[in-house]
């Protein structure tokens, strides 16, 4: 297929137009200033010491904000026993593979689930009592011969 004139000439046209619009921008001087320095660093303010009332112990504290205190330290005290006993039911070869629910309240230790003898419920008590800060154990597993 071979071009026409009057695509040539349009063609023409177009490259021309394209070239002239370019043509009427002024050109910008390259600016090789530097920046100017940057303002000297404020020294950073001085913080007052901490208010005693503010860094009270606990006990020293308010009702209210020493008892959240307190709690707050309770649950943590809570789920690392419940943590322990997790763990030492794990290590146990016999009691590994059981599915046993662990909760823990102020040192008392609920075990729930189900196990195939007596024998091993009386061995998951026996773990549970011997784990450091358990209080007492309320062992809820029942028994059911597979």
């Amino acid at each position: 297929m071979k071009p026409t004139p009057i695509f040539k000439n349009l063609l023409a046209m177009m490259l021309a137009g394209l070239a002239l619009t370019a043509c009427d921008r002024p050109s910008e001087p390259l600016d090789n200033t530097p920046p100017p320095p940057a303002p000297p660093l404020e020294p950073a303010p001085i913080i007052p010491p901490a208010d005693p009332k503010l860094s009270a112990p606990a006990g020293d504290m308010p009702a209210p904000v020493g008892e959240a205190i307190d709690k707050a330290g309770a649950a943590v005290d809570d789920a690392a026993l419940t943590t322990k006993v997790k763990a030492a039911l794990a290590a146990d070869a016999g009691l590994k593979s059981l599915k046993l629910d662990v909760d823990s309240m102020g040192g008392t230790v609920n075990i729930s689930g189900t196990t195939a003898s007596q024998e091993s419920r009386d061995n998951i008590g026996k773990v549970v009592q011997g784990v450091e800060g358990v209080k007492t154990v309320n062992n809820k597993v029942t028994v059911k011969p597979g």
